[in-house]
């Protein structure tokens, strides 16, 4: 029962960010070992993009002032109640 406990504590933004870690490397990954024929490239390029941006989004959550304030504000509520 600890390990469903455990599991329904963890928040959503860190299986999300467990979700576009994997999903980054697994795409980088592909790019560097798959050969992409010609006529698909550009759309292989645009999505590569696609996720290193969103996961650069996620990084700077986690380590930028967003999680400060996200951590502050969740404070704020504790002391509250």
């Amino acid at each position: 029962m600890k390990l469903f406990e455990k599991i329904e504590s963890i928040e959503p933004r860190t299986v999300m960010t467990i979700i576009m870690t994997v999903a980054v490397l697994l795409i980088l990954v592909l790019v560097f070992t798959v050969e992409i024929p010609e006529t698909n490239r550009d759309l292989a390029i645009a999505t590569v993009g696609t996720f290193v941006g969103y996961f650069g989004g996620v990084i700077t959550f986690w380590f930028g002032t967003s999680k400060g304030s996200a951590d502050k504000q969740k404070e704020l509520n504790k002391r509250s109640n």
